[in-house]
């Protein structure tokens, strides 16, 4: 199974893209989405390397980080790096 991690706060750009997670939750059921608030569990960000909010990173099933997208993306910017890890 797919994991997708989300690292943030309450910062506004964590909010939108908190809500651009949701929709992708929404729509592709079989991933698991994650969402780190990086004040409460700073260990979990430090592993993966993260220095921004929003991050998002895309975990093959392995754990391994495929894709990371730094800052507000677009939806588009998401499902390219969704289909990248699903079509290894």
């Amino acid at each position: 199974m797919r994991r997708f991690l989300y690292g943030s706060l309450v910062w506004p750009p964590c909010r939108i893209v908190n809500t651009q997670v949701a929709t992708l939750a929404n729509e592709h059921k079989n991933i698991i989405f994650l969402i780190v608030n990086v004040d409460e569990l700073p260990a979990i960000p430090t592993k993966y390397g993260v220095k921004e909010v929003p991050t998002l990173l895309f975990l093959d099933a392995t754990g391994n980080v495929r894709d990371r997208v730094i800052g507000v993306g677009s939806m588009q910017n998401y499902e390219e790096c969704i289909m990248k890890i699903n079509n290894k």
